[in-house]
């Protein structure tokens, strides 16, 4: 993929996806994962509103915690076994470091060891390989 990952969100209809996410999860509670740089972008400019996120983790989060992040509150992953949640949906654009380090760092031996967790934003093939140009 030569365009950047912002390009990439506003060139396929990234909101239609968000839409389809919130139908899906309908009445379930979203813990979001993932504070960076995309998932900021993300957050400023498409809706997200209709899910109903907790708040947002974040590997950083163990030692330099804000407040908030875009609007989200911030949780430190140590502390997730006092939140109630559903999903997980990843922010970050390379999610399998995510998956990995929620697998084995942060949910593992935990009552949320088997809970979902996937991207919030996934690209098909189609979309990633052949790109329109």
């Amino acid at each position: 993929m030569t365009e950047n990952k912002f390009d990439f969100l506003k060139k396929y209809n990234i909101q239609k996806k968000i839409n389809a996410l919130e139908k899906k999860y309908k009445n379930k509670k979203v813990l979001l994962y993932g504070a960076n740089d995309f998932s900021g972008y993300i957050f400023e400019n498409y809706n997200l509103s209709m899910l109903d996120i907790i708040g947002i983790t974040d590997k950083i989060f163990q030692n330099n915690m804000p407040d908030s992040f875009k609007g989200f509150d911030c949780i430190n992953p140590h502390n997730l076994k006092n939140e109630r949640f559903d999903i997980i949906l990843i922010s970050d654009f390379e999610s399998q470091n995510a998956y990995k380090i929620l697998d084995e760092e942060i949910l593992y031996g935990t009552k949320y060891a088997k809970t979902e967790i996937r991207p919030l934003i996934s690209f098909t093939f189609k979309e990633i390989f052949l790109s329109k140009e």
